[in-house]
């Protein structure tokens, strides 16, 4: 039995099991906070090596704040509802990055996954390509609230395997001295919602309850599901730094990956 904070509460753990990722996706619990997953000093070694040149803008019009990152991300390609050749281009030059890290921080948190779910955690695929995994996100000045679905976002056939179940992992590479918290609310997106859309976002939208709150530190995983309305506070005092991809478990049991 999980235990946590109440009803679509908070598990905090320091070692990530198969039993809260069901856990998350039968919404026992709201999110699952993983102490020291990787040591921060494998954290500051990736920030260390990223250099500002590395780091692409989101586009101001679907994301009402400067966010920057590094690897691409599939909702960037809503608007055109295909995937252009810039997406595998950003890939290639992530990837370029990733392999002369070392350690690679990206393939060990993939590695802790796969054996909490009990098998490899697989990419999801587009066209017959795989999609790429865990981008490097600095949203410093915060995030207004948003849900990610890629079953509502997306048509059938655009991404194979279908996940049944979809979640988010978010590993901090670093934090500043304040702010940069991720807030979650128990509310998924209604139809009648859109009239408070602004691009992407819901910055006026009425959410009711108050979100469930998580601040963490470099080297700690935060995992809950983007289907709920979540936004990050601006962080003061210093960068915000994320390593970041969606997860989804298929009707077959597999765990799969893409960003």
């Amino acid at each position: 039995m999980i235990e946590s904070d109440g009803f679509f509460g908070l598990r905090t753990t320091d070692r990530l099991d198969r039993e809260l990722l069901i856990a998350l996706a039968t919404r026992q619990i709201g999110a699952v906070h993983v102490k020291g997953l990787v040591a921060a000093q494998d954290c500051d070694d990736v920030v260390d090596r990223l250099e500002k040149d590395r780091l692409n803008a989101f586009d101001l019009s679907r994301y009402q704040v400067p966010t920057f990152n590094l690897g691409p991300i599939l909702n960037h390609y809503l608007p055109q509802r295909r995937i252009t050749q810039t997406y595998w281009d950003e890939a290639r030059h992530a990837e370029d990055f990733w392999e002369g890290c070392e350690p690679d921080v990206r393939a060990q948190c993939f590695r802790l996954l796969a054996e909490a779910w009990g098998a490899t955690a697989r990419q999801l695929h587009h066209d017959g390509r795989p999609l790429f995994r865990g981008i490097v996100r600095d949203n410093s000045n915060g995030a207004p609230p948003h849900w990610d679905d890629l079953a509502i976002e997306f048509p059938p056939g655009f991404v194979v395997p279908v996940p049944i179940v979809q979640l988010s992992f978010v590993l901090y590479l670093r934090m500043p001295a304040s702010g940069g918290e991720t807030d979650i609310w128990p509310r998924r997106w209604v139809p009648g919602d859109d009239r408070f859309r602004v691009g992407s976002c819901w910055p006026d939208l009425p959410l009711g309850a108050a979100p469930l709150s998580v601040r963490a530190t470099a080297g700690d995983a935060v995992i809950f599901d983007p289907r709920h309305y979540h936004q990050v506070r601006p962080g003061l005092d210093g960068r915000r730094l994320t390593l970041a991809s969606y997860l989804g478990i298929t009707a077959d049991g597999a765990l799969v990956a893409w960003s």
